[in-house]
């Protein structure tokens, strides 16, 4: 049964990896985003040439621009946010499987590996259990 923990912390280690890997990309990817938003916003305000007034055209096309820029940074946080989430909770899950080792995970992997050898045999017909009869030991070891 140590098998299956150490399978089990493995794979949440790979978890934990892949998650913050694509949270870090995807941070990359926003801060490039936002960066491109904040140039355009800029852009938006400054006059082209010796002008007076704004071409309403390429201020209408520069505005468009703007929002895409922003859609796409708003996005993008988004994104990020909830792989960053992903990623914090299986940390945490992996803190606590790894925390669980010393105190519980010796008699709870126990109990599962004798339910499931006695579920075997049950169910091949080399022993036949009656799960009333299981209960009514249990409870007459647990009452004395």
């Amino acid at each position: 049964m140590i098998v299956l923990y150490a399978i089990g912390l493995a794979l949440l280690g790979l978890a934990g990896f892949v998650t913050s890997r694509r949270a870090g990309r995807l941070e990359r990817k926003y801060v490039a985003a936002a960066k491109g938003a904040e140039r355009l916003a800029y852009e938006l305000s400054v006059r082209n040439g010796n002008r007076n007034h704004l071409d309403q055209f390429t201020s209408a096309r520069k505005t468009y621009e703007l929002g895409r820029a922003v859609q796409k940074r708003d996005r993008l946080e988004s994104k990020y946010a909830r792989w960053e989430a992903r990623g914090e909770r299986i940390a945490w899950l992996r803190k606590r499987l790894v925390t669980w080792k010393g105190r519980m995970l010796p008699y709870t992997l126990g109990a599962v590996d004798v339910a499931l050898v006695i579920t075997a045999l049950n169910y091949m017909g080399a022993v036949r259990v009656d799960p009333r009869e299981v209960i009514e030991s249990v409870r007459a070891v647990v009452g004395r």
